[in-house]
């Protein structure tokens, strides 16, 4: 039962919201101080303080699910020390030669001050990401008024500051701006421009590949009385293919023929079938609304939109049954989203056939996973390269 009334059914929801109270939360906790001590064995390990192996070991048990509970209590009410509970049960779980470089050369206050560390971090960035989401919203809001209130040019300069000094932002967020972006250009007929000499009235767009232009530069002049603000958008793909990596989540994709084997997908025969087995694992405790994109090379397409359960293939029966929020297939990705709660744990395994059709080498986009309301969560596995033999 409850004693406070952050604790109560009734009232608690009016001092904190689910996400943050998972940030708060026990196992949270625990996982979070077996977190740090898997980063304190992985620092010590590259600077050759303990063995590499020790430092595997204690990052692969790590999990609070793993440990026993009754004895983190037993041994934190027997010792009166707030730690050793929990570094007896990890030590309980590990092999032998790992036990004693748990917590080498650390202190409660390390551990403890490097939670708070953590966990103020996330909640500044919970905090940040929905004032951006308000500020957002207030432009949508005001750009729809007619007539448009004078403060929203000054609004949209806020907001696009804000934009530029954040790298990434959330599903919603991302919603409130197409909204305003929208009822902004409503109000653009009044827009003077030349363009290469020619005079235009309204919005001006255009999209344009570098080598166009290079060759064929665009002049652009405001002729109208009052200021235009111009934005350019460069995409582009990276000179040096992107490493696996990310915060939040592990995301790992691997091939099998339609036998179960093990498949080599740096070089497939066309019009062969192959099962691509997505596995995410997160390493947070938030609940969390998770999109799974898996870019296909351009050889590929895929077979069979839909998802390979363990009764499907005989060869496959170690799937696991899963159920998902949202899938959807398009030419060139396959798309899955899962709600999770902080109870959830464990691995989102899913698996798709695809089918390899036209011939010649490709690069392999990587497999992405991100947390759609908190965009600091997300990895993404290594991009690659294939080539697709022609069939004889």
């Amino acid at each position: 039962m409850g004693t406070r009334l952050s604790d109560s059914e009734q009232y608690r929801h009016l001092w904190g919201t689910t996400e943050l109270e998972s940030v708060f939360e026990e196992r949270a906790r625990l996982q979070r101080w077996l977190d740090i001590l898997s980063a304190l064995a992985t620092a010590q390990a590259r600077l050759g303080l303990i063995p590499s192996a020790a430092a595997t070991l204690i990052a692969q048990h790590a999990r609070a699910e793993m440990l026993d509970l009754d004895l983190i209590r037993a041994e934190t009410r027997r010792t009166s020390h707030s730690m050793l509970g929990l570094i007896r049960a990890l030590q309980q779980i590990l092999p032998e030669p790992a036990r004693e470089y748990v917590y080498v050369g650390a202190t409660v206050q390390d551990i403890t001050d490097t939670w708070f560390a953590l966990v103020m971090r996330d909640v500044g960035a919970v905090a940040w990401r929905d004032l951006r989401a308000i500020e957002e919203a207030l432009l949508a809001l005001a750009a729809e008024s007619r007539p448009m209130p004078g403060s929203v040019p000054d609004m949209i300069d806020f907001v696009a500051g804000q934009r530029v000094a954040s790298d990434q932002t959330s599903t919603q967020e991302n919603a409130w701006l197409l909204l305003a972006a929208r009822a902004v250009q409503a109000e653009g007929r009044s827009i003077r421009l030349d363009i290469d000499g020619r005079e235009t009235r309204g919005n001006f767009a255009r999209t344009l590949s570098g080598p166009e232009l290079v060759q064929t530069p665009i002049n652009v002049t405001n002729v109208g009385t009052d200021d235009v603000a111009a934005v350019v958008t460069v995409t582009a793909v990276p000179e040096v293919p992107l490493p696996a990596g990310g915060q939040g989540f592990t995301i790992e994709r691997n091939y099998f023929h339609l036998d179960g084997s093990a498949a080599d997908a740096s070089r497939v025969a066309q019009n062969e079938r192959l099962v691509a087995v997505v596995k995410v694992t997160q390493t947070t405790r938030f609940p969390a609304r998770i999109a799974i994109t898996d870019l296909l090379p351009a050889g590929f397409e895929v077979d069979n939109p839909k998802l390979v359960q363990s009764a499907d293939l005989a060869a496959f029966d170690w799937l696991p049954e899963i159920t998902v929020a949202h899938s959807e297939v398009r030419s060139d990705r396959f798309v899955v989203a899962f709600d999770r709660s902080p109870e959830d744990t464990g691995e989102l395994t899913f698996a798709y056939v695809v089918r390899a059709v036209s011939p010649g080498t490709y690069v392999h986009p990587p497999a992405l996973v991100e947390d759609m309301y908190r965009p600091q969560f997300s990895a993404r596995t290594a991009t690659g390269k294939l080539e697709v033999v022609a069939a004889h």
